[in-house]
């Protein structure tokens, strides 16, 4: 059983609190720039996937099921993420992601992420391991 809620509680917490020092509202007034990768930007970007993390620790409980897709993956790690990496380019090519609207971006990511795994649990389904 994964008991790490703790620390990745105080990981958030400690997280956004050296963003907001770090930023207009504390005592740095620095910009967040991820063109020059400054502290605010880092301190930002682990609040907010730290937070991700959290909030699907708390809602995604492991279960077979998802065992069973981490299992998949990780059998053809490299495989799967040359597989995303090309389905990435895929979408930035043929679609305009600025101008997307949120429900459009939703559904892309929902059915990439399903075409990805999907891939996964194919090759793992016939026993194929791909070695790159």
């Amino acid at each position: 059983k994964w008991d790490g809620g703790n620390v990745l509680t105080g990981v958030v917490v400690l997280a956004w609190v050296v963003f907001l020092l770090l930023t207009d509202d504390g005592c740095l007034n620095l910009a967040v720039s991820r063109r020059t990768t400054n502290a605010a930007y880092v301190a930002w970007a682990i609040a907010v996937n730290a937070s991700l993390l959290l909030g699907l620790a708390a809602i995604v409980r492991p279960n077979e099921q998802s065992v069973m897709i981490f299992e998949a993956i990780n059998r053809n790690g490299l495989a799967v993420f040359l597989i995303a990496n090309l389905l990435t380019g895929a979408v930035n090519l043929s679609i305009d992601t600025l101008a997307v609207g949120d429900l459009t971006a939703i559904k892309i990511v929902a059915g990439y992420m399903g075409l990805v795994c999907g891939v996964a649990m194919v090759l793992d389904k016939f026993d194929l391991t791909i070695k790159l």
